[in-house]
């Protein structure tokens, strides 16, 4: 297995590299208790409930993010009292709703139309 000098080599490094190691370990152990018991862990809690915490990427070929996207910009920019970019987002949610049946895009859907709730305006009451 080891030859004789082989074996003679390693037991004169072994008595170098144990105290080394020791001298490590402690450093470690001494490290380590300097730390505080508990480390503050409290979760980020948003002040602002519109804050937005995540993005998701759009995958290359989804053109249907692509789509909300741009109904969700034309939303944004339009003046308030607008109907017209709510009323084609919220009916486009509607359909992925239908076609998905993901009842999420249904909420999204109201969550679009809230403001526009007591609004008589034809467009708005067929959504």
């Amino acid at each position: 297995m080891f030859e004789r000098n082989e074996f003679i080599s390693i037991m004169r490094t072994s008595h170098l590299v144990k105290p080394m190691f020791s001298k490590v370990f402690a450093v470690l152990v001494g490290l380590v208790a300097c730390l505080p018991a508990t480390l503050p862990a409290a979760p980020r809690v948003p002040t602002d409930p519109a804050e937005v915490l995540e993005r998701l990427p759009i995958r290359p070929g989804e053109t249907t993010a692509r789509e909300l996207t741009a109904l969700r910009a034309a939303l944004a920019k339009a003046p308030p009292g607008e109907t017209e970019p709510a009323t084609r987002l919220a009916s486009r949610y509607y359909d992925l709703a239908i076609s998905r049946g993901d009842p999420r895009y249904i909420g999204y859907a109201d969550a679009v139309m809230a403001p526009f709730a007591q609004s008589q305006a034809a467009p708005v009451l067929a959504i």
